[in-house]
C-alpha cells in the first residue's frame, strides 16, 4: 500500500484488505515529509505486514536518504530475488543508514521526535517560499 496518509488512504483501509497486500509504505519523502506517518506506522502494527520506504525521486528536493534492504537469494535472478524477498516479507526500511522500525516493529526514536518537529517548521515556513 504506497502513501496511506496521502488523501487519507488509511481511512479506507479495510482489515479483509491485508492479505492482498505485500507491505505498506511507512515513509515516502514526497507524502510524508521528513518522518515516517504515523497512520502508516499505525496499519503495520495491526496488518503484520512489512513497512517500505518509498523512493519517489521526481524532483530534487525529494532525494531522502531511504531505502529499503532486501534479504535477496543470490542464487535467483536479481528480479525474482527481490520479489520473492518482498512477498516473504525480508525488507527493512532504512533512513539515513538506520532501520526505521526496531525490533518490535515500532518507529525508532531517532525518526520519531525530532523528525516530526523538522516537518512540523518546514510545513509552517513552506508558504514563505511559495510565493
Amino acid at each position: 500500500m504506497a502513501h496511506p496518509a496521502r488523501h487519507d488512504a488509511w481511512r479506507l483501509f479495510q482489515p479483509e484488505w491485508a492479505p492482498y497486500l505485500t507491505a505498506i509504505e511507512v515513509w515516502n519523502r514526497k507524502a510524508d515529509g521528513l518522518a515516517p506517518g504515523r497512520e502508516a506506522l499505525a496499519l503495520v502494527r495491526e496488518t503484520g505486514l512489512p513497512a517500505t520506504a518509498g523512493l519517489d525521486f521526481h524532483r530534487r528536493k525529494q532525494i531522502w536518504p531511504l531505502a529499503n534492504r532486501l534479504a535477496v537469494e543470490t542464487a535467483l535472478p536479481l528480479e525474482q530475488g527481490l520479489v520473492k524477498a518482498l512477498r516473504a516479507g525480508q525488507v527493512v526500511p532504512i533512513a539515513f543508514g538506520l532501520p526505521v522500525l526496531d525490533a518490535d516493529g515500532r518507529e525508532r526514536q531517532a525518526f520519531g521526535a525530532i523528525n516530526r518537529s523538522a516537518e512540523r517548521l518546514r510545513r509552517a515556513a513552506r508558504p514563505l517560499f511559495r510565493r
